[in-house]
């Protein structure tokens, strides 16, 4: 094949570089490469020059003794060992940040990563083989940044779909979906949900069961809430269009949104100003699965003199006709809440104070437990100085807390 393979010769010199960090040099130029990452481990291989003729490609095989997939040859997207432990995608950089995928396959007891000769013929070393090996999922692969990602479970498919923003260049984001396999957390198909040239930020996805679609809403470039509504597949189905149409001083930001299964269609909750706001409030406006508004621009919740940002919403099916309940963070720096009815016209509760430690309580999200008729609300408390994670149960069947607030992570460093 003109393949150039490495294979470990003599005792290799092993060194601990730095805290969860180790160094394999296996000579000639090619140094192996452990990190400890959380719950992952990054695994590089760093070659210093050219190990053969042009054009030849680079093959790394290593042995393995743990339970293994059946053989495989010539994937990109990697394998799972025993249900959990993944070996992803193995992106290889060069010195100038060109970026390639290294085809991967297991032989036997021998798994290999492959790089082509053509693209290392135009190499600049060093060069970095860089597969992820971990019980984490890579779910997007590219040379830019990703950012801002939300997802959801689509059980009738057993997968994953994650929406996020590609950062493109300096004036374009877009907005990208992920659809995972849950079964082998394999990626199943990345899909540009709205590509423009211009900036769409804060994506958030809900999926309407019944009409087997999903709603992407998103901030644009006007500071507009748009909505986007594809298929299952991540085809699109309505084109981009407007939700909140900002116009002089007006702005939507983070939007969030949620589906009323019991009347099928969509809510959509965002923080902004309207007209002659100078403060940010919550909005809705209700959207059908074609696009067309059911109801139009809503105040939800005035905080007088504080602004309420970062709104987030579990939807109740078990309580009246279907409500929903909304929470928000604001500027007096905690967080509230409340069950809005289906008509999105009033609060069938009072407004709860849901999370009220000491510092500055932001950045909230919610989940339901529909079998317990429990609310988990989470949030990024500051405590004595320290960012931590802080949680409360609410009842949804009578709309109370459950117990107190709690610490969820609360680590030594920043958890946010």
């Amino acid at each position: 094949c003109g393949a150039r393979t490495l294979l470990p010769e003599g005792t290799p010199s092993i060194e601990a570089t730095r805290p969860g960090t180790v160094e394999i040099d296996r000579g000639s130029g090619v140094t192996e490469i452990y990190e400890a990452d959380g719950d992952a481990v990054e695994q590089s291989y760093l070659v210093e020059h050219p190990l053969g003729p042009r054009g030849s490609d680079l093959v790394v095989t290593g042995r393995i003794t743990d339970a293994l997939p059946p053989d495989c040859q010539d994937s990109t997207e990697g394998f799972v060992f025993g249900g959990m432990v993944k070996v992803g995608r193995t992106t290889v950089i060069d010195a100038a940040g060109r970026e390639t995928l290294a085809r991967m396959s297991i032989r036997g007891r021998e798994m290999s990563y492959r790089v082509d000769g053509a693209w290392l013929a135009d190499a600049t070393y060093p060069v970095l083989i860089d597969p992820r090996v971990g019980s984490d999922v890579q779910a997007t692969i590219s040379t830019k940044d990703d950012r801002t990602p939300h997802g959801l479970y689509n059980a009738a498919r057993d997968e994953y779909v994650f929406v996020y923003v590609l950062v493109f260049s300096a004036n374009d984001d877009d907005v990208w979906m992920v659809r995972v396999n849950a079964s082998d957390w394999s990626i199943i198909a990345r899909v540009a949900i709205r590509q423009s040239t211009a900036k769409e930020n804060d994506p958030y996805i809900v999926h309407s069961g019944t009409s087997q679609q999903y709603l992407f809403v998103y901030i644009d470039t006007n500071d507009d809430v748009a909505g986007v509504h594809t298929d299952e597949l991540g085809t699109v189905t309505v084109s981009a269009y407007y939700i909140f149409n900002a116009t002089g001083n007006d702005y939507g930001h983070t939007p969030c949104a949620g589906w009323d299964s019991v009347n099928n269609r969509y809510q959509v909750y965002f923080s902004g100003e309207y007209g002659t706001d100078t403060t940010a409030k919550i909005y809705v406006v209700g959207v059908t699965t074609t696009g067309t508004v059911w109801k139009s621009l809503t105040l939800v919740r005035d905080g007088g003199s504080a602004h309420l940002i970062n709104p987030a919403v579990a939807w109740i099916v078990n309580r009246g006709s279907g409500e929903t309940f909304v929470i928000w963070e604001s500027t007096v720096c905690d967080i509230f809440g409340g069950f809005v009815n289906s008509g999105l016209t009033a609060f069938t509760s009072s407004i709860l104070t849901l999370i009220n430690q000491a510092g500055a309580d932001k950045t909230p999200q919610v989940a339901y437990a529909e079998d317990q008729k429990i609310l988990l609300v989470v949030d990024e408390s500051n405590f004595s100085g320290i960012d931590k994670i802080y949680g409360q149960y609410v009842n949804a069947a009578d709309a109370t807390l459950v117990g107190v607030n709690f610490e969820v992570i609360g680590d030594a460093t920043k958890d946010s």
